[in-house]
């Protein structure tokens, strides 16, 4: 039997947090600590420009282009098996 993978990965983006690339790439924060993705922000200007990171993790690769046409980038992906 082939081992399992998880994928650990970081976004980093501002603006509006594309919420829909949790169910696109089936994906969920690592923690509670990576959750500060509400989807419309605060309603300040500061929240909307100011670059934030998630850690996210997930079954697949995470899908960096389609993470890049939001506007937010994908690193340090990480493959671990198990």
């Amino acid at each position: 039997m082939a081992a399992k993978k998880v994928y650990y990965f970081t976004v980093t983006g501002s603006y509006v947090f594309p919420t829909d690339m949790l169910r696109y790439d089936s994906c969920y924060p690592v923690d509670e600590t990576n959750i500060h993705i509400a989807p419309y922000g605060n309603g300040s200007e500061d929240y909307f420009h100011t670059k934030r990171s998630v850690n996210l993790k997930a079954n697949n690769p995470p899908t960096v282009d389609r993470w890049r046409s939001f506007g937010w980038s994908v690193s340090n992906i990480e493959a671990r098996s198990w």
